[in-house]
């Protein structure tokens, strides 16, 4: 069994505490400190309570990835009732035409106006909640952006020539230079001296 002063140390190392300052707040001194992790009981009771700690923060991850909106049934479950909800407020006129006031004129002379706007973002919140539900449930592909340039109809006929000439260059491959006919040739290279 450990004693008063033991436990204190181990909970220190658990908390993640250093040696020495677990040492501090067990008020022992840091020779002790090291005495005691090589002593059987104590690395015996360490590691258990590590495996307990690892075990008890795994089931944790567990039970938070396994519940409430972590679930994707949950989230689609969230977004059909929001999106019911949105649909709701859109068979009421009152929130999809929504009364609007204007002044028209400055200081004494201006006129109050009456308006009935358009409710653009409660459409645009229903309409996001379809796409959110689509995107849950892998039905929207995000669109493909990859782009091919082909030099030869971007540059114009006079500037072809500049592309020939390009692909005449020699490639950088070491050991070879260019002739004074264009052509390339390999550097002999010496074997073994």
């Amino acid at each position: 069994m450990l004693s008063r002063n033991q436990e204190r140390f181990l909970q220190s190392l658990l908390l993640g505490k250093k040696i020495v300052e677990a040492a501090k707040e067990a008020g022992i001194t840091e020779r002790t400190a090291y005495n005691w992790l090589k002593d059987p009981e104590i690395q015996s009771e360490r590691a258990a309570r590590e495996k307990a700690l690892a075990e008890a923060e795994q089931a944790e991850i567990t039970r938070i990835l396994t519940s409430g909106y972590a679930l994707m049934h949950k989230r689609v479950e969230a977004l059909n009732a929001l999106s019911q909800k949105l649909e709701a407020y859109l068979a009421d006129e009152n929130k999809v035409w929504l009364p609007d006031v204007k002044a028209i004129g400055t200081g004494e002379f201006a006129e109050r106006v009456d308006l009935v706007t358009f409710n653009a973002d409660l459409v645009k919140e229903y309409r996001a909640t379809f796409d959110d539900l689509a995107k849950e449930l892998g039905q929207r592909k995000p669109p493909k952006t990859s782009v091919e340039l082909n030099w030869a109809e971007i540059l114009d006929t006079e500037d072809s020539s500049l592309l020939n000439d390009l692909e005449a260059l020699p490639d950088g491959t070491p050991g070879q230079k260019q002739t004074e006919s264009g052509d390339t040739e390999s550097d002999s290279v010496p074997s073994g001296s």
